[in-house]
């Protein structure tokens, strides 16, 4: 630890217990991960995005349902579908003239931080969202 640093004393002997400052710079993942992982939570910070992870984690729909349910306009819906499809958390199956949206597992996987700590209120923040 250099001595360039003024750091609190407590936190000071945290680092040191832990290892030192390079041992604590390796809980990060690397940078491919973490900018991953921002691009997901971007994905997930759109309420119309959001609405649709959760219709879709109910059961496959076409896009006139999810126009309905969620309010928005069919160019409105294509664009947020066309995001959750780039980010790889909704797939789609033509099935003779309808085309059938899905969750990915990963989209499963998203969804679950929102339906999990977020959702429940362990992670510490309220937001106001229960589980069914």
């Amino acid at each position: 630890m250099g001595s360039a640093l003024d750091i609190p004393e407590p936190i000071r002997r945290q680092i040191e217990k832990r290892g030192g400052m390079k041992a604590l710079a390796a809980v990060l993942p690397d940078a491919d991960t973490l900018s991953q992982w921002a691009g997901t939570f971007q994905v997930l910070s759109e309420p119309i995005r959001l609405k649709v992870l959760l219709l879709l984690s109910a059961q496959p729909l076409c896009p006139c349902v999810l126009t309905n349910i969620v309010g928005v306009a069919d160019s409105k819906l294509s664009y947020h579908l066309s995001v959750l499809q780039g980010a790889g958390l909704i797939d789609a199956e033509q099935k003779g003239r309808w085309l059938i949206y899905t969750l990915t597992e990963r989209g499963q996987k998203a969804l679950g931080i929102v339906r999990g700590p977020l959702a429940d209120g362990r992670c510490g923040i309220d937001c106001g969202f229960r589980s069914p």
